[in-house]
């Protein structure tokens, strides 16, 4: 069975499509601090964006899944592309 990296990734976040970057942070980022995180996410100097579901400040940011497949896709292309590179 193949499943693509958004299914893994689902299923490893319970089913959930939107989760905390807390959860981002420890399972991808965990070399920098949370404040450092989440201020880049902010800040849009994530490969995935942060997001709010209200306008309040007070409100939790949550990154999609879907987009954090995606980047993890583009990284891991990127990697292989410089490795043939590399390896040619």
């Amino acid at each position: 069975m193949n499943i693509s990296k958004e299914q893994g990734l689902l299923i490893a976040y319970g089913g959930r499509p939107y989760i905390p970057p807390r959860e981002v942070h420890k399972d991808f980022f965990a070399h920098i601090g949370f404040n450092a995180f989440k201020a880049s996410g902010v800040r849009c100097e994530l490969p995935f964006p942060m997001f709010r579901l209200s306008d309040s400040r007070k409100s939790e940011y949550f990154v999609s899944v879907r987009e954090l497949a995606k980047a993890i896709a583009d990284k891991e292309e990127k990697a292989k592309s410089e490795y043939r590179k590399f390896r040619s």
